[in-house]
């Protein structure tokens, strides 16, 4: 981590409708990302990350089997990024809406003070990698691998980290995952896009249009 300090402002040129064109690094890329995630919770909408390694693949390598390293810089910048995302979440209490009663403090239908942003630092921010592409292809990068590795190099509880996987997940993926799984930290949460993807499009007046 001896670079994080190095890294300086990357100006983001917000004139620019297309933040794909905006955007021109990974860096600026992770810093847009960060920006609008906090301004979602100082607008009393606090939202998951979710699919980190597939909204910044524009700056990811391919990996494989035999190559799946990621470098040293994105490392660095990945692990510097769940610090920052472990860092206490700013809420304005005033823009939050609560439609449900005290309850037992727990995640679910009554769950007490968590809708004005208690626990969020916990239970709310969410990391997502790995799955499947629209066309049921695998997706994972070089950034997939840096999430998994900054999930057990980071000791903190935020963020949460998911991995989804398939039935054509590599092994390297299921490999990190364990290391990540055994250094302690209770994640990454395992999700079977099969079941889950299959479930989402049997569900009632939610169907997804295919």
């Amino acid at each position: 981590m001896a670079h994080i300090a190095h890294y300086p402002p990357a100006p983001v040129d917000i004139k620019t409708a297309d933040p794909q064109v905006a955007l021109k690094s990974l860096h600026q890329g992770l810093q847009m990302i960060l920006s609008v995630y906090t301004c979602n919770q100082l607008t009393g909408e606090p939202i998951s990350i979710g699919r980190l390694d597939y909204a910044l693949r524009k700056f990811a390598t391919p990996v494989s089997e035999t190559n799946y390293e990621p470098s040293q810089e994105l490392q660095d910048m990945m692990d510097a990024f769940w610090l920052k995302i472990c860092e206490k979440a700013n809420f304005n209490k005033g823009f939050f809406e609560d439609h449900q009663k005290w309850g037992n403090l727990a995640l679910g239908g009554n769950s007490g003070s968590y809708p004005q942003g208690a626990s969020f630092n916990q239970w709310g921010q969410q990391v997502v990698v790995g799955g499947l592409n629209p066309d049921n292809t695998p997706f994972h990068n070089a950034i997939t691998v840096a999430c998994l590795r900054a999930g057990r190099r980071m000791p903190v509880n935020a963020p949460c980290l998911s991995l989804r996987l398939h039935k054509n997940t590599p092994e390297f993926l299921i490999h990190e995952a364990t290391k990540t799984i055994l250094s302690g930290g209770a994640h990454p949460v395992l999700i079977n896009d099969e079941k889950v993807i299959a479930g989402l499009e049997r569900s009632g007046n939610y169907v997804i249009k295919k």
